[in-house]
């Protein structure tokens, strides 16, 4: 008969979100982690507070409301094997929205301090992150940027989403004017050449200077990630424009939108702004 003993049930392993994380660095989470209950109604996070930790949730249900000047909106719903909590510890900033209990809720915390520990000794751990953040910004009008303050700039929603960016409808609090915040995916922070292609796009953008084009304002880092300020331009997108072309009633129009297609030597750069 066998003294070993008996393995314990890990149940980070049913989380579709560490899903691509390694048997040893789920381990160490469960090991590290601490066990967390609530009953419904209970703040698990609070909007504002430091970004302490990221939760895991075994059993129960859960929303995130952001509340902003606008008031309150829904960003989100969490059920078994969700995760919350990870864009504190990307960004090391404030917690972007509450996360409250809508059921009696099993949950497992796993300290900001431990998972930084893990992550230097389990490398995928740090994309995990980034992976579960990227595909969740840029979803729906609003997400957890809204409402935040980025280098003087007020994000207000979310425009869109593309593979290498998500793009923001944002406010200068120095001037007022309105502009186009591009925010590189997080999916990407830890890709070098992705990196390059962000850095290398803003250079051509930089270069560039015509009236249907998006004007670049400046590059920064924030946030664990990297922006670009553009000019913003009302109207229809790119997509939309390509699909419309062949019915544009005016034939310069038409001329006019190959022309600058064939011209652009990215999609981005071709963010033309709608003539009139």
């Amino acid at each position: 008969m066998s003294d070993a003993p008996e393995p314990v049930h890990n149940p980070l392993r049913g989380s579709p979100a560490l899903a691509r994380a390694s048997a040893s660095a789920l381990q160490d989470l469960f090991e590290a982690a601490e066990q967390r209950h609530y009953v419904a109604g209970d703040v698990i996070i609070r909007q504002g507070e430091p970004g302490d930790g990221l939760i895991v949730l075994l059993d129960g249900r859960a929303h995130a409301l952001l509340r902003s000047g606008d008031g309150d909106h829904l960003l989100g719903e969490f059920r078994n094997g969700d995760v919350f909590g990870e864009m504190a510890l990307v960004t090391r900033e404030a917690r972007s929205a509450d996360v409250i209990a809508d059921s009696d809720v099993h949950a497992l915390f796993i300290p900001a301090r431990e998972f930084d520990r893990l992550a230097s000794r389990h490398l995928e751990l740090g994309g995990v992150l980034t992976r579960l953040i990227s595909d969740r910004l840029g979803q729906g009008i609003r997400d957890g940027f809204g409402d935040k303050k980025v280098e003087g700039y007020r994000i207000l929603r979310s425009l869109g989403r593309g593979g290498m960016s998500v793009v923001y409808r944002a406010r200068d609090e120095r001037t007022g004017e309105l502009v186009a915040l591009k925010m590189m995916s997080y999916r990407l922070i830890y890709d070098a050449l992705a990196l390059a292609r962000f850095h290398h796009e803003a250079e051509l953008m930089q270069q560039l200077d015509h009236p249907n084009i998006a004007r670049l304002m400046r590059l920064f880092p924030a946030f664990h990630t990297y922006f670009l300020v553009m000019e913003l331009c009302e109207g229809a997108d790119v997509q939309r424009m390509s699909t419309s072309a062949a019915r544009c009633p005016n034939a310069k129009c038409a001329r006019s939108w190959d022309s600058s297609r064939m011209r652009s030597s990215t999609s981005t750069i071709a963010a033309l702004c709608t003539a009139t």
